[in-house]
C-alpha cells in the first residue's frame, strides 16, 4: 500500500493528520538534515498506524515535502 504524505519540518510538536485513506500530513520536530526528518516521519507514521517503522519506506520524495511512503 502506498501513502501520499505532506511533511512539515521544524514544528514544536509532532503530529499526524489523516486527510483521507491514503493521504496524510505529518508534522515533525526534526529539521531536514542528514535524513533526520525522513526518519522522524516514518516513526510518527508507524506510531499512528500501529505498525513497526521497519515496515515503512520512502519510495519517492526523499528531499521533498511531498513523499510517497510504502507499507510492506
Amino acid at each position: 500500500m502506498k501513502l501520499s504524505v505532506r511533511v512539515k519540518t521544524g514544528k514544536h510538536t509532532a503530529k499526524v493528520e489523516r486527510i483521507d485513506v491514503t493521504h496524510y500530513e505529518v508534522h515533525v520536530t526534526a529539521r531536514p538534515e542528514k535524513g533526520r526528518a525522513n526518519t522522524a516521519v516514518l516513526r510518527a507514521l508507524a506510531r499512528h498506524l500501529d505498525i513497526a517503522s521497519s515496515r515503512l519506506r520512502v519510495i519517492s520524495g526523499h528531499t521533498s515535502q511531498s513523499k510517497i511512503v510504502e507499507i510492506y
